[in-house]
């Protein structure tokens, strides 16, 4: 393992008691904490700062630069939390007329010195947005949804991804074998309405269990508003069919949007989508959080 902070590479430097790093496929940031024993209080004559850079690395696993968001002793140890991102700001207020998805992305991007990759992406086209107030974060990830399409952040760079896209890429040979699998089977939405409270769209079938979303966005048309609710129809079945899954041992290669086989005693071989996925380095351990495609 090989840890780096501000470039500098600390790894002999001081004994680590934990490190876990979470990676998220969609609805969150990517996360580490990880904890460094003081008691010679090297870490407090060091003085850690929020905004620090922080990177570790394991065979396959990177953390990715991460940076401190919080700093806590605890008894002889310093604990560090930290993000993908440098500063979470508390909310931004942006009106745009006549303006188009990628366009949108490119200027939260900016704001946040960020550079911005996509894979699959369709542009769409607005007469008009308005961001009130939400995160910078939270804006992007609910325009995504709406669109069809996840984002993840990784060494400043916003990978945008299409569902699509991630469907289109093909299940691994690598197979998980677990006897610890926590699994739900409830299921699947028949249809889902999308509506700002003038415009309704509408997917799949109104009978049977139907999802809903009130949405913020002022929807432009039914047209609008059908993609959208179509969208969301594949986002909401995401959560029917899945479950969670600790490995006996630390499992680099898995990451968020690997797609690979999981054995258990409910399922043999079945296909899964890895939609979270936690490493503990010290303890050689991974834990993924899965769903089943629709």
């Amino acid at each position: 393992m090989e840890i780096k902070y501000n470039d500098t590479d600390i790894t002999d430097m001081t004994r680590v008691r934990r490190v876990e790093v979470t990676q998220y496929l969609y609805d969150h940031l990517d996360t580490m904490t990880i904890s460094f024993d003081n008691k010679t209080e090297l870490w407090t004559g060091w003085a850690p700062q929020i905004g620090d850079r922080i990177r570790v690395t394991e065979e396959y696993a990177d953390s990715g630069n991460q940076y401190v968001m919080n700093i806590r002793p605890e008894g002889d140890a310093m604990i560090l939390g930290c993000a993908a991102v440098k500063k979470v700001h508390a909310g931004h207020v942006h009106q745009w007329e006549k303006i188009s998805f990628k366009q949108m992305l490119q200027h939260l991007a900016d704001d946040n010195g960020l550079s911005i990759e996509y894979y699959g992406v369709e542009d769409q086209k607005y007469r008009a947005a308005v961001q009130s107030g939400e995160n910078d974060y939270k804006y992007i990830n609910e325009l995504c949804k709406l669109e069809g399409c996840f984002f993840m952040i990784f060494d400043g760079v916003i990978k945008v991804i299409s569902n699509e896209y991630l469907k289109a890429t093909p299940t691994s040979d690598f197979t998980l074998e677990t006897s610890t699998a926590r699994l739900h089977d409830n299921e699947y939405f028949t249809g889902c309405q999308v509506t700002d409270g003038q415009t309704t769209g509408k997917a799949g079938s109104d009978t049977g269990d139907v999802a809903y979303l009130k949405t913020e966005k002022r929807l432009e048309s039914i047209g609008e508003a059908n993609r959208f609710a179509s969208n969301m129809l594949a986002y909401y079945n995401k959560k029917c069919k899945g479950g969670s899954a600790m490995a006996d041992k630390l499992i680099t290669q898995l990451m968020p949007g690997s797609k690979i086989k999981l054995t258990c005693e409910y399922w043999t071989d079945q296909p899964i989508v890895i939609s979270r996925v936690r490493h503990d380095y010290l303890n050689e351990k991974t834990k993924i959080w899965f769903y089943l495609e629709a």
